[in-house]
């Protein structure tokens, strides 16, 4: 009779999965703070994954500070940092981060994707976007020298802005370095929105020089200072 022999032949394809995730520090961060980004890079197996990469496209806005990572080596270009890590064993992670200061305020994000030689059986989870909140503190205008009348309330005017926080929502106080000549509760804050007025009245039959400290503060706690001689 003839051959009845039938032959299978099975491929076995490593794989394993990779997955990115990132965090960032602070956030909201202050405009011309520091940020640090930390990026997590974990093989969730069942293989060892080899040729392990990861970009971060940082934003254009952004100075670029120090960079660490548990692995591999990176080179710059422009806004785009591109990792090499090599081989990420199953179960085992590499963690880089990557401090900036960002230059203008608004949203900014920094997209980062990972790939490798070996086949990732999920990758939907090798891409993370992480966006951050850069809040640019408030501006009041500069007073300058003031006279303030003997024995009678002066009122000053005085605009308050910021680019993210309504002016009504300001928390407008201001305070006295020489309360014998004019005390913190005869500095009185009124006005609304951007158009403020300080309504100061020095103790009485006082007079002298006297430094007053004006500051509006947002809810976040970023603040903008200015100083009235």
């Amino acid at each position: 009779g003839g051959d009845n022999t039938a032959v299978t032949s099975t491929e076995i394809v490593s794989s394993a999965d990779l997955q990115v995730q990132g965090t960032d520090n602070p956030d909201p961060v202050h405009l011309g703070n520091s940020l640090t980004y930390t990026l997590t890079i974990s093989n969730r197996g069942p293989s060892s994954a080899a040729g392990v990469v990861m970009t971060s496209t940082l934003p254009a806005s952004v100075t670029l500070g120090n960079i660490t990572a548990s692995q591999g080596i990176w080179n710059i270009n422009g806004n785009v940092i591109n990792f090499t890590l090599g081989v990420i064993d199953n179960a085992r992670t590499a963690v880089i981060t990557i401090a900036c200061t960002p230059n203008a305020g608004g949203t900014i994000n920094n997209q980062v994707r990972i790939g490798a030689n070996t086949f990732d059986n999920t990758p939907a989870n090798n891409t993370t976007n992480i966006a951050t909140r850069v809040n640019v503190r408030p501006s009041i205008t500069q007073l300058g020298t003031q006279t303030i009348n003997e024995d009678a309330p002066t009122l000053i005017a005085v605009t308050i802005s910021d680019p993210e926080t309504p002016a009504a929502s300001l928390q407008f106080s201001a305070t006295s370095s020489n309360s014998g000549l004019i005390s913190n509760q005869n500095i009185v804050p009124g006005g609304s929105g951007q158009n403020r007025i300080l309504t100061i009245t020095s103790a009485l039959n006082q007079f002298g020089s006297n430094s007053t400290t004006i500051t509006a503060t947002l809810p976040d706690g970023g603040g903008a200072v200015t100083t009235m001689v």
